[in-house]
């Protein structure tokens, strides 16, 4: 029988005498005694192509790193994820998306080598918005490597650009992930290289959260978490050296299947809506597992 991994973002533990809690089964937040930096991830799915979540699905394992170096590193972050193509035509929701956060990340999948309805109606929606003093950032899915994921990526930070806040990427890199039109691999999945860059880039969206609260230098926090804007001098290109990210990878893969229960795992953690509360099954995946772990 394979083994079936799952993750589970509920955390009730003490590090140096400091209490981190979960603020809810949706997403994570450690308590400590200063103020934390928040954090919000949005996703625009699902592929106006193939209806799949591709981007969803790279958007959790983003999320899913951030959470571990949270844990690791007891960083005073604060983060949740939401399907934001579930609230497109409610500015109020929009507007709980996207206030009162110091960190948007947005993703979506490609549309004709640009940006989709999804990410259009979004920014459309939340109209002159004000965000001044917002770092933003983005991810993208793709069917190709050169069929406009780094348009789509563009296209978000420059209309996040227009509405007054500072962008930032994974130093040269933009964040898209190919899920098609390669050999050897399958359909949907993500390599052990796509999750190596979802680690570094979750890397870069804490060091930059961390710079609103003037958690220590950004420097320190780099040299801390291991992520550089320099990602190409790092890549581990060693026989074996991305084997550790071989359970996730094979956990985020399964859950391309609708019907999976990797994918209910994955979905269970990713909020509708702002003032959404986990339902009984949320609960119940959330509860019984650690951050992540393998049952049989």
């Amino acid at each position: 029988m394979h083994k079936s991994f799952l993750v589970s973002l509920v955390l009730i533990f003490s590090i140096s005498g400091m209490r981190a809690i979960a603020a809810d089964d949706s997403g994570f937040e450690v308590a400590y005694p200063s103020k934390k930096a928040i954090i919000s991830l949005i996703s625009l799915a699902p592929s106006p192509y193939t209806n799949t979540h591709d981007s969803m699905r790279a958007g959790y394992g983003i999320f899913y790193f951030l959470h571990k170096l949270t844990q690791e590193h007891t960083l005073p972050l604060s983060a949740k994820y939401y399907d934001g193509a579930l609230a497109l035509g409610d500015v109020v929701a929009l507007e709980a998306m996207t206030n009162n956060h110091d960190v948007l990340i947005i993703g979506a999948s490609v549309w004709s080598q640009g940006s989709t309805r999804y990410t259009r109606q979004f920014f459309e929606d939340i109209g002159a918005g004000d965000w001044l003093g917002k770092s933003v950032s983005a991810w993208a899915t793709a069917g190709g490597q050169h069929t406009g994921g780094s348009v789509l990526v563009a296209d978000t930070l420059r209309s996040a650009m227009g509405l007054g806040a500072r962008v930032f990427s994974l130093g040269q890199k933009y964040m898209v992930f190919s899920t098609d039109e390669r050999i050897g691999i399958t359909d949907h999945h993500f390599t052990l290289l796509d999750m190596w860059f979802m680690q570094q880039f979750a890397c870069a969206i804490a060091v930059e959260a961390l710079t609103h609260i003037a958690y220590k230098t950004a420097e320190e926090n780099t040299s801390t978490l291991g992520c550089y804007p320099h990602y190409y001098t790092r890549i581990p290109k060693a026989a074996g050296g991305l084997d550790e990210f071989a359970p996730f990878a094979d956990f985020l893969n399964r859950a391309s299947n609708p019907a999976s229960e990797e994918w209910r795992s994955v979905r269970a953690h990713i909020s509708n809506h702002p003032s959404e509360q986990c339902d009984a099954n949320c609960a119940s995946a959330a509860t019984h597992l650690q951050p992540f772990s393998a049952t049989h």
